[in-house]
C-alpha cells in the first residue's frame, strides 16, 4: 500500500490590498488555508489542523488569522473589492489627492474625503468600494510622505 501525508495549502479568497509589514509594500493579499492531511493512493483520508493565513502576494509572508476571527475576517474580505478594482480606485485616489492640491492646507485636506467620494462616484465607482480603499490609501500616502520627509 502507498501512504501519503503532508500539508496542503489552498486559496480561499482575495483580500484586497494592504501595506505588508514584512516587505513594506502596498500589495494584494489573499486568504489561504493550510491543513495537515493523510491518505492512501493519493486520496486524502484524514485532514486536521486547519489554519487560516493572510498572505502577501508580493513577498509570500503569511500572517495567521486568529481562530475566533476567521468568520469575521472571511466576511470582511469577501465583501472587499477585487485586487484590480482596489488598485484602480487607489490610483484614482492618488491622482485626486495630488492634482487637487489637498496638501496646501489643513482645511483643504479635511475636505478630501467628501470631495473624493463625489469625484469617484461620478466616475462610476461604488461608494462601499471607495470607503473600503480610502483609509488604506490615506495611510499609505501619509506613510510615504513621512518616509520622504525623513530622507
Amino acid at each position: 500500500m502507498i501512504f501519503n501525508w503532508g500539508e496542503k495549502s489552498k486559496k480561499v479568497c482575495d483580500a484586497s490590498i494592504y501595506n505588508c509589514s514584512n516587505c513594506n509594500h502596498l500589495a494584494p493579499f489573499e486568504i489561504r488555508t493550510d491543513e495537515k492531511t493523510a491518505g492512501m493512493f493519493f486520496i486524502s483520508m484524514a485532514k486536521w489542523g486547519k489554519k487560516y493565513y493572510l498572505v502577501c502576494q508580493n513577498c509570500s509572508a503569511g500572517f495567521p488569522v486568529l481562530e475566533d476571527k476567521v468568520e469575521e475576517t472571511l466576511r470582511i474580505f469577501t465583501e472587499a473589492p477585487s485586487h484590480n478594482l482596489s488598485a484602480e480606485i487607489y490610483k484614482e485616489l492618488k491622482d485626486v489627492l495630488v492634482n487637487g492640491n489637498y496638501f496646501s492646507s489643513e482645511e483643504k485636506l479635511s475636505k478630501y474625503p467628501e470631495e473624493v467620494m463625489l469625484i469617484l462616484k461620478e466616475k462610476g465607482y461604488k461608494e462601499k468600494d471607495i470607503k473600503y480603499i480610502t483609509p488604506i490609501a490615506l495611510k499609505e500616502f501619509f506613510r510615504h510622505l513621512d518616509k520622504t520627509k525623513s530622507e
